[in-house]
């Protein structure tokens, strides 16, 4: 599915960053944090096919999944091997496993965008995550 904002839509922030389906099984490509939803996308198949090893240096714009913020649930810090991870859970219990860059960006974008747009409060914790306590 091509990336589309919706009506009013605005994207906060944009990295570059993994999702990590298993420890073999990384996606790389872009997350969107706009003002209603939390987005993944990779680059297009074909970019992915001929130019494997720059795809993840490109912008995704074929979205592999997306949420609205009031689905959110928590964030929970975790390891992949040395790196750190964030484990991104939703209302509907399902989980992704994220690497960013801007990690320090990235996530005081997603409480912003949290607090103003999930219907919540965000509370730490106590373990570097957070959860939307509603």
């Amino acid at each position: 599915m091509a990336m589309k904002l919706n009506d009013g839509e605005e994207i906060l922030i944009q990295c570059q960053g993994n999702n990590i389906k298993s420890f073999m099984n990384v996606q790389q490509g872009t997350y969107y944090l706009t003002n209603q939803r939390f987005i993944f996308a990779r680059a297009s198949k074909g970019v992915r096919f001929w130019a494997a090893p720059i795809h993840g240096f490109l912008e995704g714009w074929d979205v592999e999944f997306a949420f609205p913020y009031t689905e959110f649930s928590a964030l929970q810090v975790g390891k992949h091997g040395f790196a750190k991870k964030y484990v991104i859970q939703t209302l509907a219990g399902v989980s992704y496993n994220v690497q960013v860059q801007k990690k320090d960006e990235w996530l005081d974008t997603l409480r912003q965008a949290l607090v103003q747009y999930s219907g919540g409060h965000v509370m730490d914790d106590g373990a570097g995550g957070f959860y939307v306590a509603r």
